[in-house]
């Protein structure tokens, strides 16, 4: 017996790809700025910002934790913009002081 995704099984793992996608994209763009860490467009980096979205939007289930459920709007709002900064020059001197 074949088994078939229900409708909204394969929304969500679509959206999961694109959102991965997307987070790939953009971390490699932080990574291409002068003094942002490498280490960011690493894959077992982007593996584990996946798997934080994941178990958030599945808490987000049961306790209100954030508006944006959509994973590609979070990975793009929560996950790329908080490490944005990273860029930053003053983040490079933050860290060496």
């Amino acid at each position: 017996m074949k088994h078939h995704k229900l409708q909204g099984e394969q929304d969500l793992e679509e959206s999961m790809e694109e959102a991965r996608e997307r987070l790939c994209r953009g971390l490699a763009a932080l990574t291409a700025r002068t003094g942002a860490p490498e280490r960011l467009a690493d894959e077992d980096f982007a593996g584990a910002l996946m798997r934080l979205m994941s178990l958030v939007l599945e808490r987000e289930k049961e306790i209100n934790l954030t508006a944006i459920t959509n994973p590609v709007e979070f990975a793009e709002l929560h996950l790329l913009d908080s490490l944005a900064p990273v860029a930053l020059p003053e983040f490079e001197m933050s860290i060496n002081l």
